[in-house]
């Protein structure tokens, strides 16, 4: 590429002088770019793999939130590229400390969650490391640093791994347990520096245990290595071959342990070298942990003995300690609360720094064996819980828990007495649940009377519990069964579905007929007959009421807005039985008074507390009711992850998701999704969940997710509404064929009598034929939709109707039509046909007058509302979307281009410069810069960058403007999106109102909204759009970076040149600001058969005083000197072309040089100034690359010199020659 790039921006306060500078900034700027360049590059591919990899997890959003305001990949390429300045961190700190940070920040993710986030930070330490310093470390320093880091962290990694997951049943009533994970040896201090072939060694033990095998395949492979050792490690130190040996057989001792064979994993240990085990704190631990594992009574002091000398080794060998303490309490040795005060006390410090997880994962687990081996199994559950949140095998857990959860649950109920709203266990409960459903309602299988009345007893005792239906068929079995007792029955009748009859009322005594009556009343919403009711009860009655019955009539009083009558009932509730369900009530009645705060300071209490789901629901519905949408979020997330580790049981799920996701959807929250990935695996085949996923794709406009979820719909439903947006929705992805066949199968299943529904499809077969280039065919739909409602002539399809006829070359046959019909229907057809008589006088202006009569407007005004726009478009750079709100219509916007010149780039060579670098392999494009890349030629250029992303609402744009006309660019962009392959398909995102709304279409703003948060630059004809956005206060468009379609050809300038400069010169020709240097002249003349074309190359003279005249000058310069080196008689040609715009420069300056004799203007002044330099500058240069002027252009050359000699004296010149000479 040749030379200087004509600088189209700024005024004449760019004197050359200043040119120079600004081109050493953009030459420092260029290499802090080029110094720099691998790590924009480099950030772009690793968030690539990251969405690839994650983009469809639950956490990615926030995951992707959390590295960007954080810069988390920055920081690590930063850390590798100041190789001997800065710190290396090692991978698992860098893991382990960015892991903290974003579970503190995002408290809601789950164990199976935070081990992918911690695959993902892996991801992107591995992939800067691999890119900065594997392939291109900087220093040897650099190296070394490096080098210790990582031999540090795996290390360290090793010393986990063995510490970490023995996975212990330590109970003499359990089975043992299966450790599928490895254990590990922290070889750092017993071998210190080692050789490639130790190391080496190592890595193919660490390659065995990493791999998800069994462990006889485990044993199997230790055993093949083992056999290669001798060979491997020969000519190694022997005290090294031995510590090697040690680890080896300490890990095939473990999986022996695992399969329950002791005896082999002793003979393991024996065949390790009595030095290398007595210095191994691995080897005796091992050792003790098999004899403890299997409860080894006569072993266990020596499982004592060699755990003292594990410590004596390492005295803060943490698990060692916690195998001790474990031990202690199999023997007995010392109480509960002395072994579990030892074990906090040395676990303090740990657990605040909180970073070792797996260690504090170990601690309560074994907290939890020793909480069992003491019988206090409240203590015991929480501790596996808590083992489970921090990490520790989720199987391995609730194998144990399974163990636990019957006793912990029944220990907690009141026996032999009745309850109301007492604390419970959920989680035990739940699984009780769980257990009865299975064999009462879903097994089918045999089970006899016996149990399954005690199952039955159990099971409604627990559902009355939980406030759940039992769901159970028929209760009549089991009302008339001798071993079902008093209190089940009551609870079968009390949870059935709808009201309870006479025939079950006759199962209860007085006490409970009351309350049964009293459901009865609420089920059937009958808050008179309840008052009248309990109008007729004595005071005594009312006060030894249970509890249970007077909370229905509250409920029923609050749902009433009754608060007198609330009081009144409240006051009979019994002191013992104030819980919080009543306390919520409470609350309720405050909020009917419109004492909302006191209201909120209840509620608040047992947001967090509470477990009792149907407590918990309402009070979001008061968060929902009062707008607290902040605390609404946080309690539906709560209880979805209560749910999910069963700390919380829903019974009614489809009703919960159902609100859930409607709530986030109304508040265009992206939670929406996290709460349908969990409703999509557990009600796969509910419909009412399927009706609110799909209300949430349609928010976010997720179209291809919108049509799966419609598709399942219709064809439960048949419903003619959800078939008729399907076929919108196959539509608007451009699945026209598909479309096309749903709406004629639709159309056969609506009634002949049905006008509405058929109308509204056969204008969709119409549409859909014309997008698919059936003219005639979308005619002839067109006039049927016409026909149909012909008796209705308020309806649309008549002004439609002549509109398609008039798009599908119709209008010979639909005009008469619809004049005709006018004639029926005057006056409504008025509104959109109007009938004008012209004058028998012919002429122009009157027919003008009349038109402009019918129309209701001027044609003057018109031309001067046009003017006074353009005016201001070209003084003010408006932008061009306003085009588009002056006139909603591609041709006048092409009409107006060709008359004005659109502004799509600033013009400004360091700004497209710098846009040209940072466009990579991705890039966002709005509808409005398709069209015009398509229209001006620049379309080719695009299509060749890897990745273009495009917001569905971009291509619904695009289909908004092809019915109306036929344009090819529209037509074929169309064609475009729905063929390549290189296109990523980008959800638009809810819908939102910004200022800026009111200048660009919502379709422009989605590109900018998701093109700012997707991290990817926008290619974009509107030049100011980032200043503009930068001012928005929603945040919206934070972090928007655009490109224009100068950059893109500058981009492709180096790889695809003449592609680049052709649309470079298009541009030129409809566009201004746009820079060009000399090869783009050159390769126009090429272009011309090598010919000076003064049509062709006029775009490229439009250099003025707005300019840097300067610039301008050096690119025709430039070519002038090319093509003197190639064809003397070309270059003739050019200069004399480049004269002659000179001389029309100076002849368009006669104002200002006016403005200077008259009176002095300083503006005038600068601007006359700045074309005497251009003059002078042309005139110096031509002469030096001709060294003697042709005859030819001799008269112009002369022409244009005396100009200025005529108008400035000899040494003005000559000054500003020296200007000039000082400047170069």
């Amino acid at each position: 590429m040749l030379g200087e790039i004509a600088a189209v921006a700024g005024g004449v306060a760019q004197s050359a002088a200043q040119s120079i500078g600004a081109n050493k900034l953009v030459t420092k700027a260029t290499e802090f770019v080029d110094t720099k360049f691998r790590g924009p590059k480099l950030i772009s591919e690793i968030k690539e793999q990251l969405r690839i990899k994650f983009g469809e997890e639950s956490f990615y959003n926030d995951f992707d939130a959390y590295i960007n305001e954080y810069h988390t990949i920055e920081h690590v390429i930063d850390m590798f590229y100041n190789i001997g300045k800065d710190t290396i961190v090692s991978n698992r700190s860098f893991v382990v400390q960015n892991l903290k940070d974003f579970t503190v920040r995002h408290s809601q993710y789950g164990a199976y969650d935070i081990a992918m986030i911690k695959e993902a930070f892996e991801l992107i330490y591995v992939y800067v490391h691999s890119s900065l310093v594997c392939l291109n470390p900087h220093t040897d320093a650099g190296k070394l640093q490096i080098s210790g880091a990582i031999l540090a962290e795996q290390n360290h990694h090793e010393h986990d791994e063995i510490n970490a997951k023995l996975d212990l049943l330590l109970s003499q009533n359990a089975s043992l347990m299966v450790n599928k994970k490895d254990l590990v040896e922290s070889l750092q201090e017993d071998i210190g520096i080692t050789s490639d072939a130790i190391k080496s060694f190592l890595k193919q033990i660490d390659e065995i245990s990493e791999q998800d095998i069994g462990d006889d395949e485990s044993i199997a492979k230790y055993f093949e290595l083992s056999s290669s050792a001798l060979v491997k490690l020969r000519g190694e130190p022997q005290s090294q071959v031995d510590k090697v040996i040690c680890a080896l057989q300490c890990r095939m001792a473990i999986r022996y342990c695992n399969l329950g064979n002791v005896d082999k994993a002793f003979e393991c240990l024996s065949n390790i070298d009595s030095k290398a085990a007595n210095e191994s704190k691995i080897y005796h631990f091992v050792y003790a942990i098999i004899i403890v594992n299997h409860s080894i009574e006569s072993k266990f002091e020596e499982a004592r003995v060699n755990l003292n000398k594990a410590l004596k080794l390492d005295e803060n060998y943490h698990r060692a300690i916690l195998a001790m303490q474990f031990l202690n309490a199999l023997q007995k040795k010392t109480s509960l609360e002395v072994i579990i005060k030892e074990i906090d006390s040395h676990f303090e410090s740990i657990l605040n720094k909180n970073e070792d997880k797996d260690l504090i994962a170990d601690y309560y687990i074994h907290r939890a064996f020793i909480y069992k081996e003491f019988d206090d199994f409240s203590n015991a559950e929480a501790m596996f819980n808590k083992a489970k949140e921090f990490g520790y095998n989720q199987m391995v857990a609730d194998y144990n828990l399974a163990l636990l959860h019957y006793s912990k649950a029944t220990q907690h109920l009141p026996k032999n007495e009745r309850f109301f709203g007492v604390d419970v266990d959920v989680a035990a409960l739940s699984k009780t649940v769980a257990i009865c459903q299975y064999w009462l309602v879903n097994s089918g299988a045999s089970i006899s009377d016996f149990i399954r009345m005690r199952m039955v007893a159990l099971y409604v005792s627990v559902c009355g519990i939980l406030g759940i239906k039992h769901g159970l068929a028929s209760i009549d079995e089991y009302l008339q069964s001798p071993n079902l007792d008093y209190e089940a029955k009551r609870a079968l009748i009390f949870e059935l579905e709808g009201a309870i009859s006479e025939k079950y009322m006759a199962y209860l005594d007085a006490g409970d007929r009351l309350y049964a009556e009293t459901i009865n009343y609420y089920k059937a919403e009958n808050y008179e007959g309840l008052k009248e009711k309990y109008a007729g009860i004595a005071e005594e009655t009312l006060k030894s009421l249970p509890t249970p019955t007077l909370f229905m009539v509250l409920q029923m009083c609050v749902i009433n807005h009754d608060t007198d009558t609330y009081y009144f009932y409240r006051k009979y509730v019994k002191p013992y039985d104030e819980t919080p369900l009543i306390y919520c009530l409470d609350a309720y009645a405050l909020e009917a008074e419109g004492k909302v705060g006191e209201a909120k300071a209840i509620v608040d209490q047992y947001k967090e507390t509470s477990n009792d789901y149907h407590l918990l629901s309402n009070i979001i519905g008061f968060y929902v009711r009062n707008a607290f949408f902040d605390d609404a979020t946080q309690l539906f997330l709560s209880i979805l992850t209560k749910s999910t580790i069963d700390e919380i049981f829903i019974d009614d799920k489809e009703d919960f998701f159902d609100h859930a996701i409607t709530f986030f959807t109304k508040n265009k929250s992206i939670l929406a999704k996290q709460f349908i990935e969990v409703a999509g695996e557990e009600l796969s085949a509910n419909e009412k969940i399927w009706r609110v996923k799909a209300q949430f794709y349609n928010a976010i406009s997720d179209l291809p997710n919108l049509l799966k979820c419609l598709d399942w719909l219709y064809k439960k439903t048949g419903d003619f509404n959800i078939g008729f947006n399907r076929i919108i929705c196959n539509f608007q992805l451009m699945h026209y064929d598909e479309a096309l066949g749903e709406a004629h199968s639709l159309l056969s299943t609506i009634q002949e009598g049905n006008v509405s529904q058929r109308t509204r499809v056969i204008w969709l077969i119409s549409n859909i034929n014309l997008y698919l280039d059936k003219k005639e065919e979308s005619y002839e739909w067109a006039k049927k939709a016409h026909d149909l409602t012909k008796e209705i002539p308020s309806d649309p399809s008549h002004v439609a109707y002549l509109a398609r006829a008039i798009r599908t070359e119709h209008v010979s046959e639909a005009l008469p039509e619809s004049i005709e019909y006018k004639k029926i229907h005057p006056i409504i057809v008025d509104g959109w046909m109007k009938e004008v008589k012209l004058p028998s006088e012919n002429s122009g202006e009157m027919l003008i007058n009349k038109l402009d009569e019918a129309l209701g407007s001027s044609y003057t005004d018109y031309l001067q509302r046009e003017r006074a726009f353009a005016t201001n478009y070209k003084q003010n750079h408006l932008p061009n979307a306003i085009i588009l709100k002056m006139n909603d219509s591609l041709a006048y916007f092409f009409i107006f281009a060709k008359q004005n010149k659109l502004f799509v780039s600033n013009g400004d060579v360091a700004v497209m410069e710098s846009k040209a670098k940072i466009m990579c392999d991705d890039v966002f494009v709005d509808a409005l810069t398709l069209i015009v890349l398509k229209q001006y030629g620049c379309f080719d250029l695009l299509k060749k960058i890897p990745r273009i992303h495009i917001c569905y609402a971009t291509a619904n744009k695009l289909q908004e403007y092809y019915p109306t006309f036929d344009f090819l660019y529209v037509r074929e962009l169309l064609s475009w999106l729905s063929a390549s392959d290189n296109i990523i398909w980008e959800e638009n995102g809810f819908s939102f109102e910004t200022d800026l709304s009111n200048i660009f279409s919502n379709e422009y703003l989605v590109c900018c909204h998701i093109s700012a948060s997707a991290n990817v630059p926008l290619l974009t004809i509107e030049p100011n759009i980032e200043l503009l956005c930068a001012d928005e206060e929603d945040g919206l468009f934070t972090g928007l970076r655009t490109v224009d379609p100068v950059s893109l050809c500058y981009h492709f300038m180096d790889t695809f040149p003449e592609e680049a400069h052709q649309g470079i010169y298009q541009l030129l020709g409809y566009c201004s600001f746009i820079n060009f240097n000399a090869t783009s002249i050159i390769t126009q003349i090429k272009k011309d058969g090598n010919t000076v074309n003064a049509d062709s190359l006029s775009r490229f003279f439009f250099c003025n005083t707005s300019c840097n005249m300067i610039s301008f000058a050096n690119v025709y310069l430039e070519t002038a000197k090319y093509l003197v080196s190639q064809n003397k008689d070309i270059t003739i040609d050019f200069i004399e072309l480049l004269l002659k715009d000179a001389d029309k420069i100076w002849r368009r300056s006669a104002h200002y040089r006016y403005c200077i004799e008259q009176f002095y203007d300083k503006e005038s002044e600068a601007k006359v100034q700045a074309t005497v330099q251009y003059l002078v500058f042309l005139l110096v240069e031509i002469k030096g690359i001709l060294n003697e002027i042709p005859e030819r252009i001799k008269t112009l050359y002369e022409k244009v010199s005396l100009h200025v000699t005529k108008k400035f004296c000899k040494d003005f010149i000559e000054k500003v020659k020296g200007t000039l000479l000082a400047d170069e």
